[in-house]
């Protein structure tokens, strides 16, 4: 029931916070320190002097775990790290700093508003931008700092792929004539329901509700839908044209006031009845707005891949990699 644009936005994402999710495996780990409980402090030098102090003040044979006797040490997972992500990780912040100083010299910002409306879009398919958040956080440990500096190199990177790319008012017009059902207003309702085996059992739900029940205890009794049952029949946020529910059900709660009960209904695994929660209508932007998006998604459609306007900004900025000496 997830929009495949917030996926693919999620996605983006993903690769995009890489540097900074090693980051959080590193300093979260870092400072655990075990002590391990077998004659020597494993932590200090064959000449009974300490190792000078790592970053963030452990030596780099601190222990930090343990498998059998066997100690895994925080230089071994520096060196694990470095081999896994080292070289997409530098090469990341070689790009951020490319980014940063060709936006210094061109006098390129992302605004308020532009990171705004980015954020905007990669929370559409959650219920706030506040879970939104909680999940980034939760799923790839970025704080909301995090995710707003990742997305201010991703704008600065679009504007320097198509600041010299000129797009006509006139095919900008054209696009929002072909496409106009993606900037109407979109809603989205949060849906319970509870699937029976037969009609007779899904009348019975009702009537219980109907006389006051609790519609989650009654989900939880009478719901033979393994997947929202435990749930109090929850089914989440739904958009209005989510292709992945059956129409009947949509169709249903189409005129409902929050609160109120549809069903039974016939559906494939049975006899629904749908409660609704909860309608939310997501109003677009308004026209100017529209079009800057459409002005932009157009300049890049036709823009350098963004991997390549990275690789030039490197080559611009003289960048180079001094390899470590063994």
């Amino acid at each position: 029931m997830t929009n495949p644009k917030v996926v693919r936005g999620l996605v983006a994402m993903q690769a995009i916070c890489m540097i900074v999710l090693t980051v959080v495996i590193i300093t979260q780990v870092m400072p655990l320190g075990i002590k391990v409980e077998s004659g020597a402090d494993p932590n200090q030098t064959g000449s009974g002097d300490p190792e000078p102090p790592a970053e963030g003040g452990y030596p780099a044979g601190t222990v930090i775990a343990t498998v059998g006797e066997e100690p895994i040490t925080l230089a071994d997972l520096h060196q694990q790290l470095t081999m896994q992500y080292g070289q997409d990780v530098l090469r990341t912040m070689m790009v951020r700093h490319a980014i940063r100083m060709e936006s210094e010299e061109s006098g390129l910002e992302v605004t308020g508003e532009e990171l705004e409306r980015e954020l905007q879009q990669l929370a559409a398919g959650y219920e706030s931008k506040e879970d939104f958040y909680l999940a980034m956080e939760e799923q790839l440990g970025l704080s909301k700092e995090d995710v707003h500096r990742d997305l201010q190199y991703k704008l600065l990177l679009e504007k320097i792929a198509i600041r010299d790319i000129p797009v006509s008012d006139r095919a900008v017009e054209e696009y929002l004539e072909d496409n106009q059902d993606q900037y109407e207003p979109r809603t989205r309702v949060r849906l319970s329901w509870i699937v029976t085996e037969s009609r007779r059992l899904a009348e019975q739900a009702i009537d219980e509700a109907a006389a006051g029940a609790d519609f989650a205890t009654l989900a939880a009794n009478y719901s033979i839908d393994e997947f929202t049952a435990d749930q109090g029949g929850d089914m989440g946020m739904i958009e209005m044209d989510d292709p992945f529910v059956e129409p009947q059900v949509l169709e249903a709660v189409a005129d409902l006031a929050p609160g109120d009960l549809a069903g039974p209904l016939k559906v494939d695994a049975g006899y629904a009845v749908i409660r609704l929660a909860e309608r939310r209508v997501n109003i677009q932007p308004d026209q100017r707005t529209i079009r800057e998006m459409v002005r932009k998604q157009l300049a890049l459609s036709v823009a350098k891949p963004l991997p390549q306007v990275e690789d030039e900004l490197l080559l611009k900025y003289d960048a180079s990699l001094f390899p470590l000496k063994p």
